[in-house]
């Protein structure tokens, strides 16, 4: 099918600081059902999606320029999350619910066949691992009885073996990707939307010999960001555990107000450190966590749902994109004035910058 990226209606090219819009390389077209999340391969031309047609595909670029499913597994329900290992190719899907078989069945994955556990009872989240050539997904562990809702989000830390999950039933829970076992639960005050984890640089300073107490030695201290169906965003602080039968233990921060609707997108600028939060009040915020000096300010363009936040390290932009069916490049190089008094060093405040300095690339409609 035939796509055109065209300028926003109403939209002026001279407000904006470049003329320049993006390329539509190529659409993948086949689901049937909502699409929850997608993920890029690292360092392939390919595409991992989880529908609510409970179908995981893994997407390739063939010999003709399109992309086609050299995977298509339907799970026994809707998928709702997905995280990628690219190192391990480890592949964590989480669920809307799970059925209650307990069997084994026989699943056509590409050109082979392969042998996945169904698990019964509450929601679950499941491990898989891809092959080199991404045309078959081997069954390797399941993660059953985290969850007492749908799971909205899952992500995997490699470089600790962590995976983080939460979901509706107001839950940020913690796995180790080694063992699987547990390790340490959060509860909030309302319905999780998202998670973002700041993927902390540390320095190793404790020899160890055993791979498994490397493990649990060398990290300190991390944290990570939750936002919530009520509009807020949790800091929280990640003690790790100090032996292997222990447990994390999860400090509260401090809690982000600022958007007037549930927070659905996070995103994360390594080298600044800055958070971005994208709502259902149509707007981003931009939270200065690494300035300490409680400022954060908002980005406002959208007409309806912020749904999907992207941060470009290397170019310095942020892609914001809608339920408006628009997609917002902002530059986030270029220097802002801010108007307005003093915030408060202790708290985040949103500012009133109506009149911001602030450089976008132009506003266009898929």
């Amino acid at each position: 099918m035939a796509a055109e990226i065209k300028p926003a209606p109403g939209s002026r090219s001279d407000n904006y600081s470049s003329a320049r819009k993006p390329i539509l390389l190529s659409k993948l077209e086949g689901c049937n059902d909502d699409v929850n999340a997608a993920c890029i391969i690292p360092g392939e031309d390919g595409v991992i999606s989880v529908s609510d047609d409970r179908s995981v595909r893994v997407w390739l670029k063939r010999d003709s320029g399109q992309y086609w499913p050299s995977i298509c597994h339907y799970m026994a329900a809707g998928a709702t999350a997905v995280s990628f290992n690219r190192e391990k190719r480890l592949l964590y899907i989480g669920l809307e619910s799970g059925s209650l078989s307990g069997k084994t069945k026989t699943m056509k994955i590409g050109c082979e066949e392969s042998i996945g556990l169904v698990l019964d009872g509450e929601d679950i989240e499941q491990e898989f691992c891809l092959a080199d050539d991404y045309n078959c997904m081997t069954h390797v562990r399941d993660y059953p009885g985290i969850h007492l809702g749908r799971v909205v989000a899952v992500l995997c830390v490699p470089s600790y073996s962590w995976l983080f999950s939460c979901g509706r039933d107001k839950c940020l829970v913690m796995n180790c990707t080694i063992t699987g076992r547990s390790l340490g639960r959060y509860q909030l005050q309302a319905w999780c939307m998202t998670l973002q984890y700041p993927f902390p640089k540390l320095k190793i300073t404790v020899l160890v010999v055993s791979a498994l107490e490397a493990y649990y030695c060398y990290i300190f201290s991390v944290h990570i960001f939750v936002g919530d169906y009520s509009g807020q965003i949790t800091m929280l602080k990640i003690d790790p555990p100090v032996d292997s039968a222990s447990n994390c233990t999860f400090n509260l921060i401090t809690t982000l107000k600022g958007h007037t609707g549930s927070v659905r997108c996070l995103a994360w600028d390594a080298g600044e450190r800055l958070l971005f939060s994208g709502s259902f009040d149509h707007s981003v915020i931009v939270w200065d966590i690494g300035g300490r000096k409680g400022t954060a300010y908002e980005l406002q363009g959208h007409h309806k749902v912020v749904s999907a936040l992207c941060y470009a390290s290397a170019a310095k932009q942020l892609v914001s994109g809608g339920e408006d069916s628009i997609l917002f490049f902002w530059n986030m190089a270029v220097k802002r004035k801010e108007r307005g008094k003093k915030p408060n060093l202790e708290d985040f405040e949103l500012l009133d910058l109506k009149n911001i300095d602030f450089s976008m690339y132009k506003m266009l409609q898929v």
